[in-house]
């Protein structure tokens, strides 16, 4: 589609510099914001015909009514800008790290005289430090009430200067504040204090023990000995707080390493924060990602997102994916930091193992939202999860498409898509099929064509394929899918197939593994209803149109009525023997029917030799076809759709 005018307009005025770019719609709203080394080119690749195409731009450009742009002086400064604008508008189509809380950070007022240190949730004061974000609230409060016990810090608000107030607080007298604030101690040494718990926070525990060791030695050598043992109990104090936690350290040095888990519109981020080789911390923030965005983008936007609001990254962050631009992202952390910072993929060694740890908390994370509820899907029952595993998948089966074809003979073959989602019917995803393209009985070309011809349907509308489709049959069926998935460009399709007789899971990554799974796991139950569902969906169609065909042969041979007199017929007497029992005064009392077409109509009935002048057949399947029909049109309302 075409942009309007005023887009034109403004793209052929375009800038060549770096800049952000801002698509709004028809009512001024900011709905997308992307940054570019050339806006031109960038936002000119939007609207050309030969981009490749992806759904989420496809409706993203669609919406486009109206764009702005900022240029900036380098690209460094555009990542920037797009990261504040992300947070200022909160734009539609960019993935955002969004939670339902906004979690603290600990704020150390290094511009005031005498600093303060407290937890707070919204970073104002741009001179101070903050550290974080924490996820575990209690933690961090719990680490802070102890440093705060080892290293006095005021805790009266404001800005105050030494030796600015005449009386000391109830803080002083509790022994919770040394008092700089009226004179008692010295700002150098509350600044040493703030130095130190800072160490601490920062996770330089090693050199803070070190620093308070050799104050112990130094003050015992000049028989200081309460000052000593004041810094011994320090020490001591400190060992018991770090023993809390993990012990286990990951080589040496300070790094982060950041993973993702994804289940659909459903993400997870984590960043464990190591220390001097020790693990300081794990965040763990849930967000909504956009089920057309790629796993790399979406990570690349939790990536950027996350350190645009953590102010203090280590030289070193491990990623998991090949990041867009890392150069750029270097620079701009590099600049933030002050020194050097380096994003790698590890692909061996202590590196891989510390990614493969972060892995692991996010999908567990993940899991346990989707379990409990915690997640933006709502709760996923735990059959879905033990099928995962029984399956060995890397991703949670919530949509299961399932697919049953019925016959009789070679009469009136059809077949059915059913759709499962976390676990129960979703019936507005249900397809009806026609096999058209197989002659004759042949299941296993029908099931080839339904595959073939809904996966063709799904990259057509751009919408995504199911997380597991199971196949009613053998090893047959799952071959003739597996080769119609190849023939439609998803041979990476998690594909299986369950027989009846011997309830057998085959799978097409290891055909010749068939699986046995307990006949009460809640994994085979599943399976299972799918497949029920499947084939009650299928032999309800196969009815419906073997009865339509039926009732049509018994009056299709009357001279003079057309489909409609037909409709109207059988929807008066309800079935075609009611109809040849009718007296000629009860037929031609309808609209259109007049005395000859009635006698045509009696004399073709009962004229076929069955008992009552009607076929027995022909009137149990005309009542077999409207069962049906009440049957999935009464059911919610949904009547599902008849697949092309």
């Amino acid at each position: 589609m075409a942009p309007p005018e005023s887009i034109l307009a403004k793209l052929r005025r375009l800038p060549t510099q770096p800049g952000v770019y801002l698509f709004k719609d028809e009512r001024g709203k900011v709905i997308y914001v992307g940054k570019a080394q050339n806006l031109s080119a960038r936002v000119r690749s939007y609207f050309q015909e030969s981009r490749a195409r992806d759904p989420k731009t496809d409706l993203l450009v669609r919406r486009v009514a109206d764009l702005d742009y900022v240029v900036l002086g380098s690209p460094v400064e555009a990542l920037i800008a797009e990261n504040n604008f992300i947070k200022e508008y909160s734009p539609r189509y960019n993935v955002r790290l969004k939670d339902d809380k906004t979690f603290p950070y600990v704020r150390i007022t290094v511009e005031e005289d005498l600093p303060r240190v407290f937890l707070t949730r919204r970073m104002e004061g741009e001179e101070s430090l903050y550290l974080g974000p924490y996820t575990d609230v209690g933690a961090i409060r719990q680490t802070l009430r102890v440093l705060k016990t080892l290293f006095p810090v005021r805790e009266c608000p404001g800005d105050l200067p030494w030796n600015g107030l005449e009386r000391e607080c109830l803080y002083y007298h509790i022994g919770r504040c040394r008092a700089p604030c009226t004179g008692r101690q010295s700002a150098a040494d509350y600044r040493a204090g703030i130095d130190k718990l800072r160490l601490y926070l920062t996770g330089k525990g090693t050199r803070l023990k070190a620093l308070l060791e050799g104050e112990m030695a130094r003050a015992a050598a000049a028989e200081r000995y309460e000052q000593a043992a004041a810094l011994r109990d320090q020490i001591l104090a400190l060992d018991r707080l770090g023993a809390r936690q993990r012990t286990q350290t990951y080589g040496e040095g300070d790094r982060d390493a950041v993973a993702l888990a994804r289940d659909r519109d459903d993400a997870c981020g984590v960043v464990m924060r190591l220390r001097e080789g020790r693990l300081l911390a794990s965040e763990t923030f849930h967000f909504r990602g956009d089920e057309g965005t790629s796993d790399a983008a979406t990570f690349r936007a939790f990536f950027q997102q996350y350190y645009a609001r953590a102010p203090s990254p280590p030289p070193e962050i491990l990623v998991p994916f090949d990041l867009d631009e890392r150069d750029l992202l270097e620079e701009w952390l590099t600049r933030e930091r002050g020194g050097k910072v380096v994003i790698r993929r590890p692909q061996r060694g202590l590196g891989r193992e510390v990614l493969a740890l972060a892995r692991d908390n996010a999908r567990t994370k993940l899991d346990e939202a989707l379990a409990t509820g915690g997640s933006k899907a709502g709760r996923v029952p735990p059959e879905v999860f033990e099928l995962r595993e029984a399956l060995g998948m890397s991703a949670l089966p919530r949509r299961i498409e399932g697919i049953d074809v019925s016959n009789t003979g070679d009469c009136e073959v059809v077949a059915s898509l059913v759709v499962f989602r976390d676990g129960a019917p979703h019936k507005s995803g249900y397809r009806k099929y026609r096999i058209r393209d197989v002659a004759g009985q042949d299941d296993l070309a029908s099931v080839a064509e339904v595959v073939r011809r809904r996966f063709r349907r799904l990259a057509e509308e751009g919408r995504p394929r199911p997380d597991l489709l199971l196949i009613d049959g053998g090893p047959g069926q799952l071959a003739a899918a597996a080769g119609a998935l190849a023939a439609a460009g998803a041979a990476a399709q998690a594909l299986i197939s369950l027989a009846k007789r011997e309830e057998t899971v085959f799978r097409a990554d290891r055909p010749g593994e068939p699986l046995l799974l307990p006949l009460n796991s809640g994994a085979l139950k599943l399976l299972q209803r799918v497949r029920d569902e499947a084939h009650r969906f299928a032999r309800a169609f196969h009815r419906q149109r073997r009865g339509r065909a039926s009732v049509a042969s018994a009056l299709d041979g009357v001279p003079g009525l057309g489909e409609a007199r037909r409709r109207l017929l059988l929807s008066q007497f309800g079935s075609v023997r009611a109809i040849a029992a009718a007296g000629l005064p009860e037929l031609t009392a309808l609209p259109g029917i007049g005395p000859r077409l009635a006698r045509a109509v009696q004399a073709h009935l009962r004229g076929d030799g069955a008992p009552g002048g009607v076929p027995r057949e022909a009137g149990s399947a005309a009542r077999e076809g409207r069962e049906v029909e009440g049957e999935e049109g009464g059911r919610g309302g949904t009547t599902p759709e008849l697949a092309p």
